[in-house]
């Protein structure tokens, strides 16, 4: 036995983490957008560029609070 085959079946015995299996749940459902990674699958709006240049020439170079931007949360909670 190769070591290739011995890793290909240690990782059957490896338990997964609480975020695969977020991640595998999601997969699912086809409504949902998964951005754990930064990488959906379709390209970024143009609005959202021009929103993201614009807030950067305004000097929004920083991590948002833990808790994320007041104005942010309010309008997604009237999505």
């Amino acid at each position: 036995m190769k070591i290739k085959d011995d890793i290909a079946e240690c990782r059957h015995k490896v338990e997964w983490s609480g975020i695969r299996i977020i991640f595998e749940l999601t997969n699912q459902y086809q409504d949902i957008v998964n951005l754990g990674m930064g990488e959906p699958d379709f390209d970024t709006p143009q609005f959202f560029i021009d929103a993201a240049k614009t807030a950067l020439d305004e000097g929004c170079t920083r991590y948002a609070l833990i808790r994320g931007d007041k104005e942010l949360r309010a309008a997604i909670a009237l999505c």
